[in-house]
């Protein structure tokens, strides 16, 4: 299974960085109990929690979608309710560190960077 952000998340995704930086930052130091996930568009969610020691991106099926799927295919080995990416502290800081030559390899995610503002 393959999984990909669209133009729109991947924007959300940058623009929530800081505060994920600083609730991983919080969970990695200890320094109170962390239970943060926002959503970035459609059916994906960021989420870093206590307990999991990555940034998780992924794609949460809602119940009738969930349903339908597991009706669909009932002896599918995959779980089709989630679906996603995890990063540990250190890939997630490297990502980070990798933004600028992501856009210039990919224009058209910077360009989406610029025409959208979102609310905290």
């Amino acid at each position: 299974m393959a999984f990909d952000l669209n133009t729109k998340q991947w924007a959300k995704l940058l623009y929530y960085h800081e505060k994920i930086d600083n609730e991983m930052n919080a969970l990695d130091n200890k320094s109170r109990p962390v239970n943060f996930r926002v959503h970035i568009g459609e059916y994906c969610f960021v989420s870093v929690e206590d307990g999991w020691d990555y940034v998780q991106i992924f794609e949460r099926l809602p119940q009738p979608l969930k349903d339908f799927a597991k009706y669909m295919c009932p002896a599918c080995s995959f779980d089709p309710c989630r679906e996603g990416i995890s990063f540990s502290f250190n890939d997630w800081r490297r990502l980070l560190e990798f933004i600028p030559t992501i856009h210039k390899e990919y224009p058209e995610l910077a360009k989406e960077l610029l025409t959208h503002k979102w609310g905290a």
